[in-house]
């Protein structure tokens, strides 16, 4: 995982399609997502149970993951994290 001027890139081009992040410290996870009318397209990163959850370093990778395209769409209605 890069965090220089990739990371930076993708980080724009995340904002710019509207994209927000979501973490939460009681399951230790982040979700990376763009609403998109009655659908939301997501990715997300988990802490393993041996590392220190960083909601940072969850939010890169998550970020990552989105930019990938390895991620998963389903109904507004359906997202808990919203």
């Amino acid at each position: 995982m890069s965090f220089g001027a990739d990371f930076e890139r993708a980080m724009c081009s995340f904002n710019a399609m509207g994209g927000e992040f979501s973490g939460n410290d009681d399951t230790a996870t982040v979700v990376a997502y763009v609403v998109r009318g009655d659908t939301v397209e997501f990715s997300t990163a988990v802490c393993a149970p041996h590392d220190r959850f960083n909601v940072a370093v969850g939010g890169a990778i998550a970020l990552e993951r989105f930019m990938e395209g390895r991620t998963v769409t389903m109904r507004r209605a359906d997202c808990a994290f919203l």
